[in-house]
């Protein structure tokens, strides 16, 4: 009432405690690794809530799709709300390795064979490379490269593990093969051994086979065996040795049994000597032929000559020849002496008279050989004048005797003779009691002019001691008309005349025309024109110089150019005889102007 009044108040406070709850929350998961990562993506549905109030915060220590590695992995998600309740759920993502690792560059499958002297060999590779989605993996194998490998096949593997344990493995086969053949260490080589005593064959031994192997000891396998019989001949051996793989070598040498015992001879015949048969260059000879035996069989039986044969002359070796059947000789001999005792025989043309041929005194004459035959051969026919076969030849007048000697090839010898005459005529003009022909073929007298007749003989005109015919021909006499006697003796005897005493016969001078000096019969200006060109221009003389003396004064000179001159155009004189109107001989003796020839007169 007193208007007071009193209030009074209190607090009524509501707590939250509910917390907010999820609907849907992950559960854990077990995922494998993926494909070549060392962890997975794990992934979950979305979740839903609930609050009494509110939802203050919704969180996760992972999301959906998040990476995670191997194992377990714990994921919290906290659920808060607005008054601070909070919910906590958890799940576990569990990561495993699934994933195996891997080899690259494995080895292909390889064969060699064995390393010399080795029952195996060394094989080498080079190592492959692993990989994994994890690292870390670790590779082994159950063999080295670089390791010895016996012969045969090895597998080799290899493998490759990571630390999930998981694992892969790869292998190859290493075959090595044994291509190496067994070797013979000590083996009978070739031998050669005698027959035994009186038999045909021979035992043979030979020292024990020694042999090895890279792998093993090897078979040994022989045609023969040491000790055995052997017959006479060569005999091959062959041996074998087989290894444990197959390969194998072989080894042959020869057993050769020589026979070294000789057949042997008996009854050889004894050596003869026989005269040559008549007319034959030899003898036929007989005996009984030799026999022979041997140990082992008797071979071929060669002689060189057989009873009844011819046997030429001279010595000669019959040799008998007995073979076994493994090819031993024996040999014998005995001599068969033939002896030669028939000389040649000569048979010749018979004698011969022939005429020397007429102004000779020697004839040349073709002897003919005689013909000479003999039982075996002749070597040499000869004649006494030139010791050969041919005897034909110059012979002088009057008989020669040609002896002729034959020998045969044994040394028997024979003559015979042959008369050749050689007749010429017998006048003898000198005299001296040889015939004339002789005289001039020995050259004891000359015959200078060729007519047969000894020179002294000869007429002699001139009482020179020469024949005039050769005074002539020497040149010692002139014969100019050619009658056969020297013009002096003509002229001598008044047989020729001498006009113009130039001791020379009138009929023997040249005719010509005086002036014509180019030999044409004419004489004009082309005469003035040859001199000209003869006597100052080095041109051609005349071959009648004679005519070239237009003025007739004995010379030839430029007076005779101007002489023509003047008888051609001045109405000069005409050269003198002989003139130009006719030929004729020289009347005036000149000295040495000649006319070796002129053309211009008939």
């Amino acid at each position: 009432a007193n208007g007071l009044s009193t209030s009074a108040s209190f607090d009524i406070t509501i707590t939250d405690d509910e917390a907010p709850a999820y609907s849907g929350a992950p559960a854990s998961q077990d995922l494998p690794s993926d494909p070549g990562s060392c962890g997975a993506v794990a992934s979950w549905a979305a979740h839903s809530t609930s609050d009494n109030c509110g939802i203050e915060s919704d969180t996760s220590s992972a999301a959906s799709g998040d990476f995670f590695g191997l194992g377990p992995s714990t994921v919290t998600m906290t659920l808060t709300d607005i008054h601070g309740n909070s919910t906590i759920h958890q799940f576990t993502i569990t990561v495993t390795d699934t994933e195996a690792p891997t080899l690259t560059g494995m080895p292909a499958t390889m064969s060699q064979t064995n390393d010399p002297d080795q029952c195996g060999a060394i094989a080498e590779w080079s190592e492959p490379t692993s990989a994994d989605n994890c690292a870390g993996e670790s590779t082994s194998s159950t063999h080295s490269s670089g390791g010895f490998y016996e012969v045969g096949t090895t597998t080799v593997t290899y493998t490759v593990a990571d630390a999930s344990g998981n694992s892969t493995d790869y292998s190859f086969d290493v075959t090595v093969t044994d291509d190496q053949a067994p070797a013979f260490d000590q083996a009978p080589a070739d031998m050669t051994i005698s027959s035994l005593p009186g038999e045909c064959q021979a035992n043979a031994t030979w020292a024990t086979v020694l042999s090895s192997d890279n792998c093993a000891s090897p078979t040994l396998t022989s045609s023969a065996s040491s000790g055995d019989i052997f017959p006479v001949g060569m005999t091959m051996v062959s041996m074998s040795l087989l290894d444990i793989h197959g390969n194998s070598s072989s080894h042959s040498f020869t057993v050769t049994v020589a026979d070294d015992e000789f057949p042997q001879f008996a009854d050889m015949p004894s050596d003869m000597v026989l005269s040559t048969d008549p007319g034959q260059c030899g003898a036929i000879a007989s005996w009984t032929a030799a026999t022979a035996s041997d140990n082992c069989g008797l071979g071929a039986y060669v002689t060189s000559h057989l009873p009844g044969d011819t046997f030429e002359v001279g010595t000669t070796t019959v040799t008998y020849t007995q073979a076994d059947i493994n090819g031993n000789l024996v040999s014998g001999t005995m001599l068969v002496t033939v002896n030669d005792n028939e000389a040649p025989t000569i048979t010749t043309s018979g004698d011969i008279t022939e005429p020397a041929p007429a102004g000779t005194c020697v004839a040349s004459l073709t002897i003919p050989t005689p013909a000479i035959t003999d039982n075996c051969t002749v070597i040499n026919l000869t004649n006494n004048l030139n010791g050969t076969d041919n005897a034909s030849g110059s012979y002088d007048h009057g008989t020669t005797i040609i002896v002729w000697t034959g020998t045969d090839n044994h040394g028997n010898s024979s003559e015979v003779t042959q008369a050749v005459t050689v007749s010429v005529p017998q006048a003898d003009c000198n005299g001296n009691g040889s015939p004339d022909v002789c005289d001039l073929a020995s050259g004891l007298s000359a015959d200078c002019d060729g007519n047969s007749v000894p020179d002294e003989c000869d007429v002699d005109c001139n009482q020179n001691g020469s024949p005039d015919a050769c005074d002539i021909a020497a040149g010692l006499s002139i014969d100019c008309n050619g009658n056969g006697v020297p013009d002096v003796c003509d002229l001598a005897s008044q047989d020729s005349s001498d006009a113009n005493a130039n001791s020379i016969p009138d009929e023997c001078d040249p005719a010509f025309k005086r002036g014509d000096a180019n030999d044409d019969a004419n004489v004009d200006i082309a005469d003035a024109i040859y001199m000209l060109y003869s006597l100052m221009l080095g041109g051609p003389a005349s071959s009648c110089i004679d005519a070239t003396d237009a003025n007739d004064d004995g010379t030839h000179d430029i007076s005779d150019i101007i002489y023509v001159l003047n008888y051609q155009f001045q109405n000069g004189a005409p050269p003198p005889a002989p003139g130009p109107s006719q030929c004729g001989i020289d009347m005036t003796p000149d000295d040495g102007l000649d006319c070796n020839s002129y053309g211009g007169c008939p």
